[in-house]
């Protein structure tokens, strides 16, 4: 299988003359995942990039990075309001502040669609669609505006281009009078850190954290990634972590719930044993509820997709701004405080160590407690429904049992009434020459497409030479010249309690008319 290509961001120098020199790589870079369409400011403080990194919130999102002198900060994914499961590319950030990229996971107008939003404070905005001309229903891929924002080029797959992908000159009709102005932020470098929830999985480039399926315990491979969660801590101590496990929707919601509990469990006692505060650590199990695909229970989804939801997020919740930014200090006090720093940990250090490993040992114990508890809570919630479904199974095959048995007795019952009247049956004695006025009447049994012996064996009882006729319908028998409707009726009835069928055909003189019995009767002749 051919492996998967990757790209990656370079910088270079112009030399003139076409020539560029001191080709170097970006930062970021990485052999596992793609970085690329890499945007820097007009002021040279900020690169915007795409990347396939894994912990973003789709299929590749954009990044940001801050440069304080020649120092670059760690990359910060744009967040929730910009990402989506599907893809974000092309950034392309304006001196006025306006950051442009497009998109195929907000609502748009069809396909890739170029969207803008802006950083006032320390989030992002929702980001709006820019709209006709610059969006059409085709692939609208990336934009670059002039310095006023009245004239960009767009590539676009639009209709009527000269090939795949065209580039486009659109110019607004009236130039803008007031151009937007760049929000001052003096803390954007230490965003990262500044920011509400920082992902660790984004900032510490963890990879994934692997389970055996629909295990709790990682696998092996995955602690050295704990570890860097663990190192992060320690270098970090004013700040406080939130794990969270979301597995996939495969079994029931109840199992993975539990599950997801018992990872969280699992993690926490490990950065545990690291020495880590137990304060400083919250694990919530989510199970299946938070997922970020179409991939619901009972939806057919690859492995791949379901993989996407089974998940193991680390969050940095309110980190301490006075860590990123202290305040200035004079050199005197610096000195007293570190003199003052130095003798207070000398004198804590030990007793801090023993409270530490008490705390830790004690609340360890007791958060393992909690989860059992919680563990067999579920456990025996669902043994419960299980066995409140095999009673309610127990009882609908006992009722179908007993309506089986009943009807096969009521159908025994019927079978033996219908042998005691074959048995007791009555043949009629008729005469079959005799004629009232004129009118005379002939039975006819069937048609059927063929005569059977137990119909033959009746016609035989009666003592009357039947007659047989064949149609399309099939073989019909002829019994009679009746010369009383009395005898027709007393013949028809012995075959029609039988379950034949039977008709009483009414002569004159010998000729076959239309007419029936009940017209007869119905005129008084009978």
């Amino acid at each position: 299988m051919q492996e998967k290509a990757r790209f990656k961001v370079f910088s270079a120098q112009s030399s003139g003359d076409h020539a560029w020199k001191n080709l170097q790589p970006f930062k970021e870079n990485n052999p596992q995942y793609s970085v690329m369409h890499a945007a820097t400011s007009p002021d040279g403080t900020k690169i915007f990039f795409v990347s396939d990194r894994p912990g973003g919130y789709g299929g590749k999102d954009i990044y940001v990075v801050y440069r304080a002198g020649e120092v670059w900060s760690e990359a910060q994914n744009l967040g929730s309001q910009v990402n989506t499961i599907g893809d974000e590319l092309f950034p392309f950030y304006h001196s006025s502040g306006e950051l442009y990229f497009s998109s195929n996971g907000h609502a748009g107008m069809g396909g890739f669609d170029i969207y803008v939003t802006r950083r006032p404070e320390k989030d992002w905005q929702k980001p709006q669609n820019v709209g006709a001309p610059l969006n059409s229903s085709a692939d609208d891929l990336s934009i670059s505006w002039d310095s006023q924002l009245n004239t960009a080029f767009v590539a676009s797959r639009r209709e009527g281009g000269k090939g795949a992908l065209d580039l486009y000159l659109i110019t607004r009709k009236e130039p803008l009078k007031n151009l937007p102005q760049a929000p001052i932020n003096d803390n954007e470098i230490f965003a990262l850190k500044n920011e509400k929830d920082v992902l660790l999985n984004t900032t510490l480039n963890l990879k994934k954290i692997e389970f055996e399926f629909k295990q709790s315990k990682p696998l092996n491979i995955s602690f050295a990634e704990l570890d860097k969660v663990s190192n992060y801590l320690q270098k970090h101590p004013q700040e406080k972590l939130l794990i969270e496990s979301h597995t996939d929707a495969r079994g029931d919601a109840v199992s993975n719930l539990v599950l997801s509990q018992e990872r969280v469990a699992i993690i926490k006692d490990y950065l545990l044993t690291k020495g880590i505060d137990n304060q400083r650590i919250k694990a919530v199990g989510l199970g299946a509820t938070v997922l970020l695909n179409k991939c619901k229970e009972g939806v057919d989804c690859s492995e791949k997709e379901h993989a996407v939801n089974d998940r193991v997020i680390f969050k940095i919740e309110n980190p301490d701004k006075s860590a990123a930014t202290p305040l200035p200090t004079t050199p005197q006090k610096e000195e007293k405080d570190k003199k003052s720093k130095t003798k207070d940990k000398k004198e804590s250090d030990k007793e801090k160590a023993q409270k530490q490993q008490e705390l830790t040992a004690k609340e360890q114990q007791k958060e393992i407690e909690k989860r059992k508890k919680e563990v067999e809570k579920a456990r025996e919630k669902q043994a419960k429904e299980a066995k409140k479904q095999q009673e309610a199974a127990l009882k609908a095959k006992k009722e179908e049992r007993e309506k089986q048995a009943k009807d096969k007795k009521a159908e025994q019952a019927q079978k033996e009434l219908l042998k005691k009247q074959a048995e007791t049956e009555i043949i009629p004695t008729v005469a079959t020459t005799a004629k009232e006025q004129g009118f005379t009447f002939r039975v006819n049994v069937g048609a059927y497409k063929s005569i059977d012996t137990k119909l033959s064996e009746k016609v035989e009882k009666l003592g009357i030479t039947p007659k047989i006729t064949q149609s399309k319908e099939g073989e019909t028998i002829h019994i009679g010249m009746f010369g009383s409707i009395y005898d027709a009726e007393q013949v028809q009835k012995y075959f029609d309690k039988n379950g034949y069928k039977t008709d009483i055909e009414v002569f004159v003189d010998g000729q076959a008319t239309k007419m029936r019995v009940k017209d007869l009767k119905k005129q008084g002749i009978y």
